[in-house]
């Protein structure tokens, strides 16, 4: 469990901390329970095995700017796997609590890998929140989402072997002109997102690839392939049901959820890659077209109603 200690009390009175620990030991008894935060932190918790403290290194961001916050993902979450002593491990945050612990559950279910893309000894679980599918609006290759890992301990330290970024990555598009991307992504200003920053280091170490941030590749149709093809060998991508998380910090799934893979759309490119036949049917599909259809729906009610009250007043 890996971050800042959220200290906030939460409706049992627990901290939002404290729940995440007891949800952890209540669906997973057995494992080993690591807190991985910050030194000098104010915290009274327990019912966790061993406490990893770690010294901030800060997050240059100014005030009123979306902190990318890469470098205090790394180190804690580095520290803490390295303290784990067990084959296998799950990542996870200071603001997400389980809700069942049948995540391994899906560990084994899909045995084809091309070895032509293989960057990890076996596949890493994560979620499909931020996990981004290219589309015409947002096309960001190796954008896999950094909410949660569970895998080989071994292949989730290497993606935290990841170099942290300096200060003229954080500020990259204080002074820069910004892609026409990051209209999606107001009051951003770091040149790689923590999720792609992960992925494309541990990319890098079997691929060479050149990428300048993380915006400016919406037409590199190799780059955005081979994106594609790393997800479906090395990755399983799940909802949030299949994965059993609950944030208490962020509202799942994010508005702009509609921009993820979900788990049925990563299942096609698997069966289309391997030749299996593989069906699973995902609710999440339903809420993601019921979004789009609201969405649509409001545009179109907006457009009729300043049509009729133009047409009235010209009337008038």
């Amino acid at each position: 469990i890996q971050g800042k200690v959220d200290n906030t009390q939460h409706n049992n009175g627990k901290s939002i901390t404290q729940l995440s620990i007891d949800s952890c030991r209540k669906f997973f008894p057995s494992a080993e329970i690591i807190l991985s935060t910050w030194s000098g932190d104010n915290f009274d918790l327990e019912n966790f095995d061993k406490l990893v403290l770690s010294e901030d290194p800060g997050d240059p961001t100014p005030t009123g700017i979306k902190a990318a916050n890469t470098g205090r993902q790394i180190i804690s979450s580095r520290a803490g796997l390295e303290a784990a002593t067990r084959e296998f491990a799950i990542k996870t945050r200071t603001d997400l609590i389980f809700t069942h612990g049948e995540i391994f559950n899906y560990f084994s279910k899909y045995p084809f890998r091309n070895k032509e893309y293989l960057i990890t000894k076996n596949r890493v679980i994560l979620s499909n929140i931020s996990s981004y599918k290219p589309n015409k609006r947002v096309s960001i290759p190796f954008h896999f989402s950094d909410f949660i890992y569970a895998g080989n301990r071994s292949d989730l330290i290497s993606i935290f072997e990841a170099p942290i970024p300096n200060r003229e990555d954080y500020l990259w598009f204080e002074d820069k002109k910004r892609p026409k991307m990051l209209k999606y992504f107001p009051n951003w200003t770091s040149r790689f997102s923590p999720e792609s920053w992960l992925i494309i280091n541990l990319v890098k170490k079997r691929f060479q690839i050149d990428i300048k941030n993380s915006f400016d590749i919406e037409n590199n149709a190799k780059l955005l392939d081979l994106s594609k093809n790393i997800l479906i060998s090395n990755f399983i991508v799940l909802n949030t049901k299949q994965l059993g998380i609950k944030s208490l910090k962020n509202n799942l799934p994010l508005p702009y959820f509609c921009f993820c893979y979900l788990h049925k759309d990563w299942l096609y490119l698997y069966n289309k890659q391997s030749g299996e036949k593989k069906y699973y049917f995902d609710k999440e599909i339903f809420i993601k077209w019921l979004f789009l259809v609201r969405l649509n729906l409001k545009i179109f009610l907006m457009r009729f109603l300043k049509f009729f009250i133009i047409k009235s007043n010209d009337r008038a």
